[in-house]
């Protein structure tokens, strides 16, 4: 009998164990030229959420505990505080990447419709770490990247809107004249106590990411024919093309549109 109930303990032991969820939490920090920051991957098997950069509401950081700030990290668990946002959600469904964004003006979720990330895996190891990594390049929006990832850790994500690659990606980088960005693992843990955050855990209007750059190409060129306008006759607006520093310098409709000129 006694026998019986300690295999029964031991059972539901091993039930729970393995039905719980193993979320990781991954910080990395990003550098790119204009400085750099700590940016912060939650995520299991099949979902993420990413933290780019965050700056909660002082005013109401004493009265709610949920937002805390340790150095240069900022741990959100109450996203409503928060004046300037932008979390990114991924899956391992294709066509599911959303990004949260909140400013003094609006709540959007951005709907982006990603182009398959075609891997190119190479047979390079490096020892980063105390993490056995491989190689692996992609072409991303008008950059290509060189990432180093850890295949004994089965989270197919990264930092920024990188995934689908065999483990969790600890180092990345990409250089675009002469310009240099990358994001590099500074801490790693496992907690599964917590969920990873979804779209739903937010309110905001649904847009697409091409509505969103579409409507502040059109604020910029309003905003530079009413200073125009302001300068008097005779002064000619002079067409400005603006290079994108960041991670995505082009993006796959802006491609498209200069092939059909």
């Amino acid at each position: 009998m006694v026998k019986k109930i300690i295999y029964l303990i031991f059972l539901c032991f091993s039930c729970f164990s393995f039905g719980q969820k193993n979320v990781l939490i991954a910080k990395y920090n990003y550098t790119d030229i204009s400085g750099s920051r700590i940016e912060t991957l939650t995520a299991d098997e099949k979902i993420a959420f990413y933290q780019v950069i965050s700056k909660p509401d002082l005013n109401k950081e004493k009265s709610n505990p949920k937002i805390r700030i340790e150095g240069d990290n900022i741990f959100v668990e109450d996203f409503s505080n928060n004046i300037f946002s932008n979390f990114i959600f991924l899956s391992n469904s294709k066509d599911e990447n959303f990004t949260y964004l909140k400013n003094l003006d609006n709540e959007l979720i951005v709907h982006d419709s990603m182009p398959e990330l075609n891997w190119k895996l190479l047979n390079e190891e490096k020892l980063i770490d105390k993490y056995n990594c491989k190689k692996a390049e992609v072409q991303f929006r008008g950059r290509k990247f060189t990432a180093w990832y850890a295949p004994k850790i089965a989270v197919p994500f990264g930092p920024f809107k990188f995934k689908g690659l065999p483990g969790l990606i600890i180092n990345m980088e990409s250089t675009y004249n002469g310009s240099t960005l990358y994001w590099n693992l500074t801490s790693l843990r496992y907690d599964n106590s917590i969920v990873v955050p979804s779209k739903s855990s937010f309110d905001g209007k649904e847009i697409t990411l091409r509505e969103v750059l579409t409507n502040e190409t059109n604020e910029r060129n309003d905003r530079s024919k009413r200073t125009v306008a302001k300068m008097g006759r005779g002064i000619r607006q002079t067409k400005v093309t603006l290079e994108r520093l960041g991670a995505e310098r082009i993006y796959e409709w802006e491609t498209e549109d200069e092939e059909k000129k």
